[in-house]
């Protein structure tokens, strides 16, 4: 299974956002769509729901030495 290591910037944007690790954790490991992008690193599409309202979770990550960061 893939490591996630959250930095401190994501942390700390994370709950600006009132969003939770395991809500990124579930993005990261089954994600409904992914793209790479030019700089080698992987954005991952996921929608979930949260109070009776939708919203997409979008991450954008690298992978190294088996770890997403």
């Amino acid at each position: 299974m893939l490591k996630i290591y959250f930095s401190e910037h994501a942390t700390y944007q994370l709950r600006e956002r009132n969003i939770s690790k395991a809500i990124v954790q579930s993005v990261v490991r089954s994600p409904e769509r992914t793209f790479k992008q030019s700089d080698g690193r992987i954005r991952a599409v996921k929608q979930y729901a949260k109070n009776r309202r939708r919203y997409v979770c979008v991450v954008i990550y690298e992978v190294s030495r088996g770890t997403a960061r």
